[in-house]
């Protein structure tokens, strides 16, 4: 089960990085465009151009932040079980003890 959340974190990175990718990848031929029709108009390109085409990069950061969120509560998650099972183990029950509510209908 820890590797199955493992895994949920790195498709959170591999995810927002492909749409990363490809908003960098319509992004960049767009500024492309704009800094050729500013060049045949002798004007400057404007620096704002690579903002644009950087901005998409900020989805992988945010699937960072979703990728450490998982890994946080996942190791709290195993921790918790890990004290569950020690206490579990280190408690002596009487052998007449019934878990179970059922058995008191």
């Amino acid at each position: 089960m820890v590797s199955l959340g493992r895994l949920g974190a790195a498709a959170a990175v591999g995810l927002a990085a492909t749409g990363s990718s490809l908003g960098v990848g319509a992004a960049g031929p767009a500024a492309v465009g704009a800094w050729k029709k500013c060049y045949a108009q002798d004007k400057a390109a404007p620096f704002v151009l690579f903002a644009f085409i950087g901005a998409p990069m900020s989805q992988t950061i945010y699937g960072m932040i979703l990728m450490g969120w998982i890994n946080t509560a996942l190791d709290a998650s195993l921790a918790a079980h890990q004290v569950h099972d020690a206490l579990a183990d280190s408690i002596p029950l009487p052998k007449d003890l019934h878990l179970s509510r059922r058995d008191e209908y």
